[in-house]
Formats: C-alpha cells, structure tokens, sequence
C-alpha cells in the first residue's frame, strides 16, 4: 500500500509556499514522499515529484478536480499553509478502519459562515448538529466511493459558485460527505490547530494552520504547555480585512490566565495571540 502526501498549488507564490511546507515535512517526516500539482514546472529538493495539470477557469474548482489524481493509495492533502511542528504519519493507521479522516472546520454549525446561510439544495436533508469539516487537511484512501465523494463535492461547489461565485469549498464537502456510505474519523485540532481561529488544544501541537509572519513563535507560544488549554485566536476578524496580520510580541509570553480547576488543579489556560 504506498501512501503519501499532497499539495496543490497554483501560481508561483503558492508554488513557493508549497515548498518551504514540503521541506518542514521533510524535517519531521523524512520517508513520506511529497507531489505537488500545480499549473507549472519547477523542481525543488524537498519534492518527490510535480504533476502538472492545466487550470480550471475558475481556480477555486482546481481542489475538487486535482484531488483524485494523487499517484499515492493513501493520500494525505495538504493546504500549503500548514506547517508541521512533529511528524503526524501516525494519521496513516486511520485509514485501516476508515475511507477518510479530516478535522473540523472553525465554523461548525450549518451555515458554515456563508452570508445568509446554506442554499436548500446544500442544507435539505442534512442535520444542523453535522458539523462543517476543514478541507485543508484531507487524509483518504483512493477508491470508488471517494471518487464517488470527490464528484459530488464538486457538483455541488459548482452549483454553489453559481450562487456565490467565490464560494469556499467547505459547504459543499460537508452536504457530500453527508450523503456518501464512506466510513470517516475526525483528526484532532493538536494535528490542525487552525490558530487563527478561537481553538482548545491538549497535549503537543503537532500541526499548525494559518499564515503568520513569525510562524516560529506562534509554534511555541502554542506548546509552551501540554495541559488542557484554549487560545482566543491571533486574528479572527482582523485575517477578514488584511492578508498579514500584526506579529506577535517577540519578548516574553504573558502569563496564562487559569481557567476552571479539575481537583483544585488549574488546567492550562487561556492563551491570548492577538
């Protein structure tokens, strides 16, 4: 069974953030082997191999249609935006019991952040209580029913995009997912803190996603402890408005506020990174 890990990036500003993610990978996961698709040549230490395709029209369709080509039976896809802080080949063994394993998205409930909800033809059917997912993490194996997934969840952003034309692609994987027969687990926020958002972490942060300008420091700020603790997110509304967002201060870390005590001992705390 080979297994390995994907990105797919378009233009050459992705093209390098890809990159600098496969060489950190590399760091802390020396034997996995790494593709990139993208719209161009280009040739860097850090990657196995590049699968050029030729874009969509429309860039936000590239995911749905390119994801099903990964030369790996099991396939770990990364967005380009995710830096690893330990290995997380450990994910792989989800996919002995499972189709598919993806975390949470930020915005859980059903309307998954879009301006006046989900249409009727994502939300019929479809509980409220099943929660959004975060597509920039995607752990499968290569099958029927996930290319089966993979059809559907870009039917439906299509369909979506009509609407809405810089549709994400979220709402529509989560109605697909919904409605396929896969077998899925959910990856942990330690192996996807989307720390741009609020977030609760236990242990060591293994996987960060989100751009920050002093990556380094927001790692550790997030594994300065391994107790039981929440952050308020480094720029929740403040991310919507500017693609940069403010440094964190570089000199010490302010003390973690306690929160509610398990038997008299404080868990980790509220940790502020905006």
């Amino acid at each position: 069974m080979t297994k390995g890990i994907i990105y797919i990036a378009i233009g050459e500003a992705w093209v390098q953030e890809a990159i600098n993610a496969a060489s950190i990978v590399r760091k802390h996961m020396p034997g996995i082997p790494i593709t990139v698709f993208s719209d161009r040549h280009f040739h860097a230490s850090s990657i196995d191999s590049v699968i050029v395709k030729e874009r969509d029209d429309n860039p936000l369709f590239t995911k749905t249609q390119w994801i099903r080509h990964s030369p790996y039976e099991d396939t770990l896809c990364l967005d380009t935006d995710i830096t690893l802080c330990d290995s997380i080949e450990d994910v792989f063994m989800l996919l002995n019991r499972f189709d598919l394993a993806i975390p949470h998205a930020p915005y859980r409930l059903a309307n998954m952040g879009l301006p006046g909800g989900l249409p009727e033809f994502l939300s019929s059917g479809v509980p409220d209580c099943f929660p959004g997912m975060n597509t920039g993490m995607l752990l499968f194996r290569n099958s029927v029913k996930t290319d089966k997934l993979f059809d559907n969840w870009n039917l439906y952003h299509e369909k979506l995009c009509q609407i809405q034309p810089k549709a994400p692609q979220q709402p529509a994987f989560r109605t697909a997912l919904y409605h396929s027969d896969l077998r899925f687990a959910i990856i942990p926020e330690e192996y996807h803190c989307r720390f741009i958002f609020p977030f609760k972490v236990c242990g060591k942060v293994k996987a960060v996603h989100g751009r920050h300008p002093d990556i380094e420091t927001v790692i550790s700020r997030l594994n300065e402890k391994t107790l039981p603790r929440v952050g308020e997110g480094y720029f929740v509304e403040l991310g919507r408005q500017q693609k940069n967002p403010p440094a964190l201060n570089a000199g010490p870390s302010p003390p973690l506020t306690p929160t509610l005590p398990v038997d008299g001992i404080p868990y980790g705390g509220l940790i502020s990174l905006i």
